[in-house]
């Protein structure tokens, strides 16, 4: 299955409003205990939050949540492997711009699924913004404030070619 911009969008909105505007990820320190909650903002780079697609064999994080909500939907047991493969933050260079999807693409094309480089900038926007502590609904319009930069004729050729 495709997953492209359009897609993303309508996903990651339905995610978001289904959690209300103010809801925030909570974050799981590294060997933090349950229910200790890692807040991004009082914490130095060096600390990993425990970001998971997957948690208590649910979809977890924002984009987790949005890939299992496909009509399809990508198996929890695919978002558990990407996980397991701790890569999945590589996805974002420090600029920001997508440089490398290793594992997290694999596992998805394995599974049958593909995401545009389109999709994938939006997702990393929302994402990100998640990862550093804001609400979903902040989340959202991060992504969306992405889409100028998504929609370049460049990325738009590139989702056509693959819709192919």
């Amino acid at each position: 299955m495709l997953i492209n911009l359009e897609l993303a969008r309508q996903l990651l909105k339905k995610v978001v409003d289904s959690v209300g505007p103010e809801f925030k990820y909570p974050h799981l320190r590294e060997g933090g205990e349950p229910g200790e909650l890692y807040d991004a903002t009082r914490h130095s780079d060096e600390e990993q939050a425990a970001c998971t697609y997957v948690r208590d064999n649910a979809p977890s994080c924002l984009v987790g949540q949005v890939l299992h909500a496909l009509p399809i939907g990508v198996p929890l047991t695919v978002l558990s492997r990407i996980d397991a493969q701790g890569d999945n933050a590589g996805l974002l260079a420090a600029d920001g711009v997508v440089v490398s999807s290793s594992g997290f693409h694999r596992e998805l094309r394995e599974a049958g699924f593909e995401l545009t480089e389109a999709a994938t900038v939006y997702l990393r926007a929302a994402q990100a913004a998640q990862d550093g502590g804001a609400t979903w609904a902040k989340a959202y319009e991060r992504a969306e404030g992405m889409l100028p930069a998504t929609r370049t004729e460049t990325l738009t050729l590139w989702d056509t070619r693959i819709q192919r």
